[in-house]
């Protein structure tokens, strides 16, 4: 690569960076492309120079974001599918505690009415098809299962939650605790015969889990705790 390259790849990274501060500390709606080429330390034109749009600026910080988060899954996560699928829901909610603000601006960012919604919810999409192929490959799965819709039925269960946490409804644990319970419901009607057993094990302490943490964000007098929409992002009810 030449050092004109380099240099542009140095500007891209600083653009990149700086939309993500802003998206901690206003929101993905209140960030124009003059205040991400302020903070990055560039001129306006080399921000639409290396980048069409503030929804192109913006689909590389979730996608940058995103893929650190699968490469997390990938490294850490259990070598038993199923396992895989609860761990990747534990993972998740440790990202989301490290950076709090970043990871409730993104829930508006991917599911807002936006022109951009179903380029970014793609990634998401493709790597819970991809759990799915591999419980299919390794028997835990019927082998009939079509991983392309079984994906979709799966991405619901971890967004919900999701998007409620982020509106500030649910706690952490309680996103933890409803995903991996949805997943598993929806996992378990498309379970081999020889690994019914296995969901049959997993369900009681699940479904033990939501009622422990249901409610958890909120007092006893029924208002949120510590209640925080990402700045001008929807709160979504449970």
């Amino acid at each position: 690569m030449g050092r004109r390259e380099q240099a542009k790849d140095e500007r891209r990274a600083r653009i990149v960076a700086a939309a993500r501060d802003l998206m901690r500390e206003i929101g993905v709606e209140a960030i124009s492309m003059k205040q991400v080429a302020i903070r990055a330390d560039v001129s306006l034109s080399t921000v639409y120079n290396l980048f069409e749009s503030k929804e192109d600026v913006l689909a590389r910080v979730f996608n940058e974001a995103f893929g650190q988060y699968r490469t997390a899954v990938l490294e850490r996560a259990s070598a038993e599918p199923l396992q895989r699928f609860l761990d990747a829901v534990d993972i998740a909610a440790e990202f989301y505690s490290a950076d709090v603000p970043f990871y409730r601006s993104s829930a508006w960012l991917v599911y807002a009415d936006s022109s951009y919604k179903l380029s970014l919810q793609k990634p998401r999409f493709g790597f819970f098809r991809d759990l799915v192929t591999r419980a299919i490959e390794e028997g835990v799965l019927r082998p009939e299962t079509n991983a392309y819709v079984l994906g979709l039925m799966v991405v619901p269960m971890f967004s919900a939650p999701y998007q409620a946490w982020a509106g500030g409804w649910v706690s952490i644990d309680e996103f933890r605790a409803r995903a991996k319970l949805g997943i598993c419901i929806v996992l378990k009607g498309f379970a081999s015969q020889e690994h019914q057993a296995r969901f049959e094990e997993l369900m009681p302490a699940l479904e033990a889990q939501v009622r422990l943490h249901r409610g958890s964000a909120r007092d006893d007098g029924g208002r949120s705790v510590g209640r925080r929409a990402a700045p001008s992002s929807p709160s979504v009810p449970e």
